[in-house]
């Protein structure tokens, strides 16, 4: 049934808006489509079987005979890369084909974060209570500190893909609960759990997103000299994604997204890890940090089948992995024993990321060549922001940074407050 509403399909989209042209050596087919020639999917692309030829994307299929009228040569279509007759098109199928190269990215930068911040805060104190800088009161006041410390970190970060044919939006919350203990006077290590939801819209094929993660983050910081220090972390976080979208017309074939809607639910493993040198130097009530890092993550999903009509589709597991060269600068000046605000910039290199496998272009078959998806990102990740640390009490101190962060069509523009308590 299916595949004659298929042919229908191709019949009246022929009539419309195919190609119809001459008898030419490179586009005459030696027979009629029919109903049963639709073969299936191979490699990932459609193919159809006219009397043992396979015909894939590329492909002029005839689909009326040579004859009177308006087709006195036969009518053609032409199967192009992108549209709903390609098997690999972004248009119909589950948005995690799409999509999580780049949640990955925020996802994951977002906890690192949370980590990095919480470590500079102390790392960052106490080089400048050994460089004499200032006279600080708070929690975190270089030898004065106390050895084990409770902070959590809330974070929100608007995700947009404004790529043409291939738009998509979401709203990541992450929140963080750790604790920490400082060991000497030259480390100190702990452990942070993490919560995320996200939230969104794939405009592209007319879908949402709602994942939920859960995670774990151990970290360490080495002071090896005053003023430079090491810091490393870990994590894992185990994904519930949850997903739909609505199918397209299986009669017309056209723009019409008004077929039934199908849902999945995959779940992945998610891994990262990163490695940073920072080098802070604090003159008069200026203090200035320089950040080198290397990170990289993982998102393993497992295989999984949509549900909801005729054309959910089942995928294998899909692997997507980044790994990034990161730099940080910043500019803090102490205006108080209280309050120092600060402006930083950031610029991150992709040396390796997982690459979209799908094609997206026009809906049904035309003259428009298809879109490449992996156009919209590029190596460079770039932008910045301000913040304000906040020393209260012998035990509290807190603080503020919100950003802007743009890599070609994608942007991230996120805030995060946090807040520690010593004993």
């Amino acid at each position: 049934m299916f595949q004659k509403k298929i042919m229908k399909a191709l019949l009246l989209t022929a009539s419309v808006g195919g190609i119809v042209c001459g008898l030419g050596a490179d586009k005459a087919q030696s027979s009629v489509i029919n109903p049963l020639s639709v073969y299936g999917i191979d490699n990932g692309r459609t193919v159809y079987d006219v009397k043992g030829q396979r015909f894939a994307v590329g492909s002029y299929i005839q689909v009326r005979a040579a004859g009177g009228g308006l087709f006195p040569n036969g009518e053609y279509i032409y199967v192009q890369a992108g549209t709903y007759l390609d098997g690999d098109s972004a248009l119909n199928q589950d948005s995690t084909v799409v999509t999580e190269t780049q949640t990955t990215r925020v996802a994951t930068g977002t906890q690192m974060s949370m980590v990095s911040r919480r470590i500079d805060n102390v790392m960052g104190t106490q080089s400048q209570a050994s460089a004499g800088s200032v006279s600080l009161t708070g929690g975190n006041s270089g030898p004065e500190s106390k050895n084990r410390n409770v902070w959590a970190d809330v974070g929100y970060n608007n995700i947009t893909m404004n790529q043409k044919s291939l738009k998509w939006d979401a709203n990541l919350l992450t929140a963080a609960i750790g604790t920490d203990r400082k060991f000497n006077d030259k480390i100190i290590g702990g452990v942070a759990l993490t919560f995320g939801y996200m939230g969104g819209k794939t405009k592209y094929n007319h879908g949402n997103i709602g994942d939920y993660s859960y995670g774990l983050v151990p970290y360490a910081s080495f002071k090896v000299t005053n003023k430079f220090s090491i810091d490393a972390m870990a994590g894992y976080n185990y994904v519930q994604k949850h997903r739909d979208r609505i199918t397209p017309d299986e009669v017309t074939l056209t723009t019409n997204f008004n077929g039934p809607k199908v849902k999945s639910s995959p779940t992945s493993n998610r891994y990262f890890a990163g490695v940073f040198g920072n080098l802070r130097h604090s003159m008069n009530k200026t203090n200035l940090l320089g950040t080198l890092g290397f990170t990289y993550a993982n998102d393993s999903q497992k295989a999984f089948s949509e549900s909801g009509g005729p054309q959910a589709r089942s995928y294998t597991s899909q692997s997507t992995s980044l790994s990034q060269v990161q730099t940080r600068l910043q500019v803090g000046q102490r205006l108080a024993a209280w309050v120092e605000p600060y402006v930083f910039g950031v610029y991150d290199y992709d040396m390796s990321a997982t690459k979209i496998k799908a094609v997206s272009g026009s809906f049904v078959p035309g003259k428009v060549a298809s879109l490449n998806p992996n156009k919209g990102i590029g190596k460079s990740t770039y932008g910045g922001g301000l913040g304000l640390k906040l020393f209260g009490t012998q035990n509290f101190s807190g603080g503020l940074e919100g950003s802007y962060i743009v890599n070609k069509d994608l942007t991230n523009v996120g805030v995060m407050g946090n807040v520690k308590y010593n004993f």
